[in-house]
């Protein structure tokens, strides 16, 4: 049962902003992202999270939330809905920043996204970089991007059937 379905992507939940952050044990998560809390350890265990970090992280929630980090979309299934509410085909993760593109507002709100006063919204992917980022794709009115931080609650997550 999907939420929202967009070809082979199966939304399980409407897009959210995690409400409140995950608090890691900062004083036992070390500059690689390895814990030795065992709490910690266990959380990261059961969701598939590789890196704590000293921060609030709203992406741990969110992925706390779906039940897993591969209930999240992968980059992949983020670039589908780029090229959807973009309009386009040619748009992929690897590319960091891509000025030639026009976002369609209503695209995106019938997929059930909530978009800023500037027309944008920002979306979290399962792909973890480090210790700190996440991919993250901007989606703006001109332009978008892969970029992103775990500790920023302006973030949109959504789950989907698991990967």
């Amino acid at each position: 049962s999907c939420y929202k379905q967009l070809g082979d992507i199966c939304f399980t939940t409407a897009p959210f902003f995690p409400s409140n952050p995950y608090k890691w044990n900062a004083s036992a998560c070390d500059s690689s992202g390895t814990s030795t809390d065992p709490e910690d350890l266990a959380f990261m265990q059961k969701y598939g999270i590789k890196y704590c970090n000293a921060y609030d992280d709203y992406w741990a929630r969110a992925v706390e939330i779906c039940g897993g980090v591969d209930k999240l979309p992968s980059s992949d299934q983020i670039d589908k809905i780029a090229n959807y509410v973009y309009n386009r085909n040619d748009l992929s993760s690897n590319d960091n920043f891509r000025s030639d593109v026009v976002l369609e507002p209503d695209k995106a709100i019938s997929l059930g996204f909530t978009l800023d006063s500037s027309n944008a919204f920002f979306l979290w992917s399962a792909d973890e970089i480090d210790v700190q980022l996440i991919n993250t794709r901007a989606f703006r009115m001109n332009s978008t991007s892969v970029q992103g931080f775990k500790d920023i609650s302006t973030r949109q997550a959504f789950c989907v059937e698991a990967q």
